[in-house]
This record gives C-alpha cells, sequence and structure tokens, in this order.
C-alpha cells in the first residue's frame, strides 16, 4: 500500500492520481527502487507503472522506510503486513487508496512439520496469523 503520515497528507494534500506521485516526496525501500507497479484495486486490468524521478530517501529496510513515513517525511509503498496496527492507530493513512503494489508470493516449504526449527515454525504461524491465503 502507498502510505504516509496525516501530518504530511496535511502539508501536502491528498493525491488524486498516480501520476501525483512525480510531485511528491518518496520514500523509496530497496529493492523496490526500479519502479512501482501500481495496481487500480477495482479493476487490476488498470495499471501504472510509476519510475520516481526524485526520491527523498533511498533505505534498504522496511521498519526505517515505515519510520520516516510515520514522521511525515514522504509517502512509501510497504506491504500490508508491515503496516497494519499504524493504518488502525492512523499514525499512516492511505495514500491513493484506490490504488495499490503489485501483490508479492510467499513461499514457505518444509519436509515435516516436526522436523522443523522452533523458529521456522514460529516463522509460519506468524505467516498463518498475518498474511492473507
Amino acid at each position: 500500500m502507498l502510505v504516509a503520515s496525516p501530518l504530511y497528507i496535511e502539508s501536502q494534500g491528498m493525491l488524486a492520481q498516480p501520476q501525483d506521485l512525480d510531485d511528491a516526496d518518496i520514500i523509496i525501500t530497496d529493492p523496490l527502487t526500479a519502479s512501482w507497479e501500481l495496481f487500480e484495486c477495482a479493476n487490476t486490468n488498470n495499471r501504472v507503472v510509476f519510475k520516481p524521478r526524485k526520491s527523498k530517501i533511498l533505505v534498504n529496510d522496511l521498519q526505517v522506510a515505515k519510520q520516516f513515513s510515520m514522521s511525515g517525511l514522504g509517502i512509501t509503498l510497504l506491504p500490508s503486513t508491515e503496516i497494519k496496527e499504524e493504518l488502525k492507530n492512523q499514525q499512516l493513512v492511505r495514500v491513493l487508496p484506490n490504488w495499490q503494489g503489485a501483490s508479492r508470493d510467499v513461499y514457505a516449504v518444509w519436509y515435516r512439520r516436526q522436523l522443523l526449527s522452533s523458529r521456522a515454525s514460529k516463522l509460519i504461524d506468524y505467516l498463518k496469523q498475518n498474511v492473507d491465503f
């Protein structure tokens, strides 16, 4: 989802269409640097590829991008699993709520659950609780 802090939206105004991202302060998270593929929620055939011409910040950590965005430094594209609480608490708001980033697949493959380490088993439990399958 594209998100920003309420403070950023208040100071810059709400975006109306994906092309408005060209004038926004963008926080890019590596490896999503080259372009953002955005899909209209109501019509996934309507797709836009946004290539940031300018970025305010480039980071390689989703949590850092989230913190910068919550601090009012710009708009970023983050997985919904990373921002559930912040959206609920209104620390972040959706930007262009009718648009979303491309879905990314998550794979967890194992032979037998009883042979998994405790950490791998906890990861699978987390994915089951927090990711829509």
